[in-house]
């Protein structure tokens, strides 16, 4: 029998597809042709039909779907330890000191944060991310195109509310002039990158974004068959606002204005009645959980199990570098711990969320999170080849009793060998193979103390313990 030649060949590997059906094969192998998956199955099936251009041994490792972070901030990089971390409360912190730090941004130093956050991204097993936007997105977006990754991004935009410190003039315009520069970017950059990159609408928080800018985005995302980014019942204050501000809650008032929709990916969704998850559901509304970024924040209970138990599409994310370091597989020991706590001490039930279903969140549930769900999130044929290779040899991942909990908490990004994306290996045994990786962390290095100068500018708490 002729063998058809695929570009790579990965055999001996266990393969998690994530598929309907959960299939595992403990030996098994995937054939990539161009930048599809055309054959997974059994190491001796696949390769009586397939050999491989390119062939990747995989015994003692496991291939799963790459990574999906489902909300996350990477022009936010260069604040890490600047912001949140050893830091008292800031009034409003969003919008008197996130949303001006990154319009103070060069276009240079925005493309270094891209850069940098998707290296990391990469090391960690992260193949595609949902970006709720800076003042600069197209810098990003060229940053997404040059490391191989894909993503989801969009501009983060507001139309109301005032200007109080230098830089916030990039990211507050009319309403006329925001969806003016928003459409030219979907425009732009929309489908991208063969594919890679989808464009999307951003509306930055309700308290600063009018209702004729949900309707006009609402228009044009359905004109350009793309999707919407924001946050919703974030905080306590929001809840507050919208009850003074329109006398029903957030997601009560999306519900009614017809924004909460099947093309909108709504981050956080922490402050919700019962009753507003029905709402969710009807609509078949997304929802992205940043486990982290709660547990750290504002240490508040998530109704996450009963929108599961709804059948919410739900996808995790990080929240971007400012606070977490953008690795999924935390996130995921996160999510599983802290729903334990906040609903299995209680009950004694010790599987709020079983680790299944966790490892979907960042996968197969995630694509559908970001309306990727036809190309990516699981590995079977006809998809895009978005996977990652873990080396599974190692102390900590022994013994492989249970794949799904042994992933879900005990695995980490560094364990990640080798990542393929869109059929590209953009990582392998530890390497990027896109980009220079040390000239991005040396250019990181050298600017970091001229950001530094403008955060201490922001946010009134200077840092001057500082190695630069």
């Amino acid at each position: 029998m002729l063998k058809e030649k695929a570009d790579i060949l990965i055999k001996n590997a266990i393969v998690v597809t994530m598929d309907s059906e959960r299939r595992v094969y403990n030996d098994g192998a995937v054939a990539i042709k161009e930048n599809k998956i055309v054959r997974v199955g059994k190491s001796h099936e696949v390769e009586r039909e397939y050999c491989g251009e390119k062939v990747i041994d995989a015994k003692k490792k496991a291939v799963l779907p790459g990574l999906i972070d489902c909300h996350m901030h990477a022009l936010q990089e260069f604040l890490r330890t600047a912001w949140w971390i050893d830091t008292p409360p800031l009034d409003v912190g969003w919008q008197n000191y996130l949303m001006p730090f990154e319009g103070t941004l060069s276009k240079e130093d925005a493309h270094l944060s891209g850069l940098l956050s998707c290296v990391n991204m990469i090391k960690k097993g992260t193949t595609c991310f949902a970006d709720a936007g800076g003042s600069q997105p197209e810098e990003l977006a060229k940053a997404v195109e040059k490391t191989g990754m894909r993503a989801a991004i969009a501009r983060s935009i507001a139309d109301m509310g005032k200007v109080p410190v230098s830089g916030m003039e990039n990211m507050v315009f009319s309403t006329k002039e925001a969806v003016r520069r928003n459409r030219e970017f979907v425009e732009a950059w929309n489908n991208a990158a063969s594919g890679r990159i989808h464009a999307w609408f951003g509306i930055r928080q309700i308290m600063v974004c009018s209702e004729e800018l949900w309707a006009k985005f609402k228009e044009l995302a359905a004109k350009y068959q793309t999707g919407i980014h924001t946050h919703l019942a974030e905080m306590p204050e929001e809840v507050v606002w919208a009850l003074k501000e329109w006398g029903k809650r957030p997601v009560e008032k999306a519900y009614e204005t017809g924004f909460l929709s099947s093309n909108v990916l709504f981050a956080h969704m922490i402050f919700v009645t019962d009753q507003e998850l029905n709402m969710v559901k009807e609509r078949d509304a997304k929802i992205a959980h940043c486990p982290a970024g709660v547990l750290s924040w504002v240490s508040r209970p998530t109704k996450v199990p009963q929108m599961l138990a709804l059948g919410i599409t739900v996808g995790l994310g990080s929240d971007g570098g400012s606070t977490r370091n953008l690795d999924m597989f935390e996130e995921m020991m996160v999510a599983r711990g802290m729903h334990v706590g906040q609903y299995g001490v209680p009950h004694c039930d010790s599987i709020a969320i079983p680790s299944e279903k966790i490892l979907a969140m960042t996968t197969v549930e995630a694509a559908k999170a970001i309306l990727w769900e036809k190309e990516i999130g699981s590995i079977e044929p006809g998809k895009s080849a978005d996977m990652i290779i873990i080396d599974m040899d190692q102390p900590h991942l022994m013994p492989v009793y249970r794949l799904y909990p042994l992933l879900v908490s005990f695995a980490k990004g560094a364990d990640v060998e080798t990542s393929i994306i869109n059929g590209r290996v953009v990582m392998e045994n530890r390497e990027i193979k896109a980009v220079n990786e040390a000239e991005i962390l040396k250019n990181a290095r050298e600017r970091a103390p001229e950001i530094l100068n403008n955060i201490n500018k922001i946010i009134p708490i200077p840092i001057k313990n500082h190695p630069y």
